[in-house]
């Protein structure tokens, strides 16, 4: 084989393998996507809530999302505050709980899968995939396409 013929393969062989991914992923749609409520922050000594919960509806899959800041150090922020999300559903809760990047959780709703993905949360049923990102405030909905 020549240079020229060597170079040629090389550069198809790249650009294949480079589209391949691409080919094989799962596309999906933006649905909606939505700025997170500011969270009902909790101040320790007196159990005081300083400001009301704010309930977000998710048309999309059906459920509500609220959200709960419990603070450490009075009403100084702190990588060890508890965020609480709470997703409510068919008559149905799943909190979610966050310090830092650990994630615990507890309770489901029926027919929605709960996982950590990288420092979010992502939550899906048969037709939507969300994923909710903390740092940037916001919950973006895509639908899956098979």
């Amino acid at each position: 084989m020549n240079r020229k013929e060597f170079i040629r393969n090389i550069s198809l062989l790249g650009v294949g393998i480079s589209l391949t991914p691409l080919a094989f992923s799962k596309q999906t749609k933006l649905a909606a996507q939505y700025n997170l409520p500011a969270a009902s922050v909790h101040i320790p000594h007196g159990n005081f809530a300083s400001s009301d919960l704010i309930v977000l509806h998710v048309s999309e899959m059906n459920i509500e999302v609220t959200i709960q800041k419990f603070m450490k150090n009075g009403i100084t922020d702190s990588e060890e505050d508890l965020t609480v999300y709470t997703f409510h559903g068919n008559n149905e809760m799943l909190s979610v709980s966050a310090i830092g990047n650990a994630l615990s959780s507890m309770g489901e709703i029926q027919g929605l899968r709960f996982q950590k993905v990288g420092n979010n949360l992502q939550l899906s049923d048969k037709t939507y995939v969300a994923h909710l990102s903390s740092s940037q405030n916001t919950l973006v909905i895509r639908s899956h396409s098979y």
